[in-house]
């Protein structure tokens, strides 16, 4: 009966080897981009409360409804105790 010797440890410095589906997987996970309305919503929750709502209406002016409307939801999830100006209530749908 031969024993078979354990392979040796791969210095630590040496590259991992995965296999090419591996690899792909990795990068189709890895590889997902925040929608662009949630990246600006994360900028504007940075805002104080007065300055996030002027922010969603200059958003409304510009034309970024998706932008205004990605930012309103934060802020509410923010501030649930916050009124809505009447101005902006549209943006929220319901």
């Amino acid at each position: 009966m031969r024993l078979r010797a354990a392979p040796a440890a791969a210095p630590a410095d040496a590259p991992v080897r995965t296999s090419a589906p591996a690899l792909r997987e990795q990068a189709r996970v890895a590889v997902v981009p925040a929608a662009p309305a949630a990246v600006d919503a994360d900028a504007d929750a940075r805002l104080p409360r007065r300055q996030w709502l002027e922010r969603i209406r200059a958003r409304r002016a510009e034309g970024d409804l998706d932008g205004a409307r990605a930012s309103l939801e934060r802020f509410v999830q923010t501030y649930p105790e916050a009124r809505i100006p009447r101005d902006l209530r549209p943006l929220l749908g319901n």
